[in-house]
């Protein structure tokens, strides 16, 4: 380090002539670039972890943009750019001195941009004439034209159709997956930025002594009293009294976007832009986008299934159903569909997961947990007449964050509860070509053995199953977690919650240390017969067992950790082990054993940080299914 600084700067110590040249200079130089280099490489860190980036990026840069036009003198951009008056290098009407004492600049507006090719006078209340209040009007303008793109992509979460078919196309690579979480990031930065935008605007008319006629009598404050009054409506209900109502009216009070939308429309008047009046034309194209997305869906998207197979269960109900070819090809795998049953309520479709029968492709599954008021009313009408094969109608199938699994080759999925069935659907779509480990956390035992009876899991992973229940787990779940006649386990079933602090850097360190064996049978597809890794007589489970026991044996857990998985011969390779469901590619190289990936080991977390390489941790994905802690959003950032 200290030579290359050195050449770097043209300094060589050895025949400088500069006697005065301190010899400290290079460890000096040295410390200090290595100090410059590691902040570097933390803010390049965090940016590239920062979470919607490219939306935050162009939020700001909207932002600009209206200051830029806000600020600078009239005229200097055009007979439409700038809003400061020269001579008082305020923001007033030059005209008229009656105007800026009622809070309004009007001004003429190019023909063009006026319906009948006549020249129009339209008026805008965003006076200011002191410092001050040009400081509230540059806030409260920023505050609008950054949530402009939010605007969008809130609409662009809804575009069921419009999603479905960019999936198909490379243009999906520049999406983002996770459009729930996107629409609740937008859906703050929304009802955030209304507030700044009203109150900044508020305050500004109120030094002014206009408060109430602009609020009342002027077109921009009564169009955004009716935004401010929806967007309260729509959020209210899904945060802070999100368990005191229902979902239903929650979600009907999601409908008051349109008046939001309306509202706004006629918010700014289009004939003002560039300076303003761009809700004008975003507002309308929004809306009939939205119309014919939804109407698309509706009419092209959606079947009628006239017989589905019903299963009840304790936690909710299980549905079976045939679907259309063009269902079928809809999605490789997974995904979502919203489903109405006219039985139970004719205006009401929820969404919920899909996932595709292993023996059938025709065939999709859809678990229905027993939460609200429509699902619990149709777990009571299933229970009282199990023999019911009416029939439900279904739109889809639409992404999820889990079909971009595709994107990696070993693959952490976490799920709770319901969410296992993604999680599945994943499974099934990709074992065959990847490796595939599963953290399931799940408190209905019910649940847990039907899926244990009915789901095909991979073999090469590692599948964990935290019981949380109170209710004793029937005897025949035992076998799922017990060694198989060829010595092979990939299913275990752990009382209790599981950390995820040290379970997922676990699984990581034992995928990495044993996956370039893993990969080189896979390709080849044949090994050695009487090739034998590890010691006679020992199984993972013991390599991993001395793991937790002592520090001082460091360099003996290496040394046993880091041939986790044993060879299988084609012979010797065996099926999935589950029900009548087995089938699919035989596997390879499997653990022989189940690690104790669940039990803290000293040093894991150190070593994805330092030893793992790059471009192999990047293969690695974790998705998850069914909650969201803070503890798992700092593993996925780190």
């Amino acid at each position: 380090m200290k030579t290359s600084i050195c050449k770097a700067n043209k300094i060589d110590r050895n025949e400088t002539k500069d006697k005065t040249l301190p010899s400290r200079t290079s460890p000096w130089c040295g410390r200090v670039s290595t100090s410059v280099l590691s902040k570097t490489k933390k803010i390049i860190y965090r940016y590239n972890n920062i979470e919607f980036k490219w939306l935050k990026f162009t939020q700001i840069l909207c932002g600009i943009y209206i200051l830029t036009i806000t600020f600078t003198f009239s005229g200097t951009l055009g007979i439409f750019g700038g809003a400061r008056d020269r001579k008082t290098n305020f923001i007033v009407d030059p005209n008229n001195d009656v105007n800026t004492r009622n809070g309004i600049i009007e001004y003429s507006v190019n023909p063009v941009l006026n319906g009948n090719g006549e020249s129009a006078t339209i008026s805008r209340a965003i006076v200011a004439s002191s410092t001050v209040q040009m400081l509230l009007l540059g806030l409260s303008r920023f505050s609008g034209y950054f949530m402009y793109p939010a605007i969008v992509c809130v609409f662009w979460t809804k575009f069921r159709a419009t999603q479905a078919f960019v999936d198909k196309t490379p243009l999906r690579v520049f999406c983002i997956q996770d459009t729930h979480r996107l629409h609740v990031y937008c859906g703050w930065v929304i009802c955030i930025d209304s507030c700044l935008h009203a109150i900044f605007h508020l305050i500004r008319w109120s030094l002014q002594r206009n408060l109430k006629r602009l609020l009342f009598n002027h077109n921009s404050g009564i169009t955004g009293s009716i935004v401010i009054i929806s967007t309260f409506i729509i959020v209210i209900p899904m945060t802070v009294l999100k368990k005191q109502l229902k979902f239903e009216i929650r979600k009907y009070a999601h409908y008051f976007f349109w008046t939001f939308c309306i509202a706004m429309s006629f918010h700014a008047p289009y004939q003002a832009i560039p300076n303003g009046g761009f809700c004008a034309f975003i507002f309308p194209v929004l809306i009939i986008s939205y119309g014919l997305d939804a109407l698309y869906v509706k009419c092209f998207m959606s079947e009628r299934i006239n017989t589905v197979n019903y299963k009840v269960m304790q936690s909710g109900v299980e549905l079976t159903m045939p679907v259309s070819k063009r269902f079928q090809n809809g999605l490789i795998s997974g995904g979502y569909g919203y489903i109405m049953l006219p039985w139970i309520d004719k205006n009401q479709w929820h969404a919920f997961s899909l996932y595709e029968n292993p023996l059938d492709t025709s065939i999709r599954h859809m678990f229905i947990e027993k939460r609200g008021d429509w699902t619990t009313k149709l777990h009571r009408k299933i229970k009282s007449c199990s023999t019911t094969s009416r029939p439900v109608w279904l739109s889809g199938p639409f992404p999820s964050p889990y079909n971009n699994a595709i994107n990696f080759d070993n693959m952490i999925l976490v799920a709770s509860g319901i969410g296992i069935t993604p999680a599945l659907s994943a499974i099934e779509a990709h074992r065959d070509s990847r490796r595939i480990n599963l953290i399931w956390v799940v408190r209905d035992a019910s649940m847990l053995v039907f899926f244990l009876e009915n789901a095909k899991l991979d073999e090469k992973g590692l599948n964990l199953i935290f019981y949380t229940g109170k209710e004793s787990l029937p005897d025949s779940t035992g076998k799922y977690h017990q060694h198989f006649n060829d010595g092979a386990q990939h299913i275990k079933i752990i009382n209790g919650r599981p950390d995820l602090s040290y379970v997922i850097p676990n699984i990581i360190e034992f995928v990495d240390k044993g996956g370039i064996n893993w990969e080189k049978a896979l390709l080849m597809n044949k090994v050695n017969e009487d090739e034998e890794v590890g010691s006679p007589g020992t199984t993972c489970d013991d390599c991993f067992s001395d793991c937790y026991d002592d520090e001082d044996e460091e360099d003996e857990e290496e040394e046993e950790w880091s041939r986790p998985l044993v060879p299988f011969t084609k012979s010797a390779s065996r099926k999935t082990s589950i029900g009548d469901l087995s089938g699919g590619l035989e596997d390879t190289w499997r653990a022989l054993s189940m690690p104790k990936v669940w039990k803290e080991k000293v040093g894991t977390r150190n070593y994805i940080k330092t030893s793992m390489a790059k471009d192999h941790l990047e293969t690695l994905g974790l998705l998850f299914c069914g909650g969201r802690n803070k503890l798992l959003e700092n593993l996925i950032r780190e």
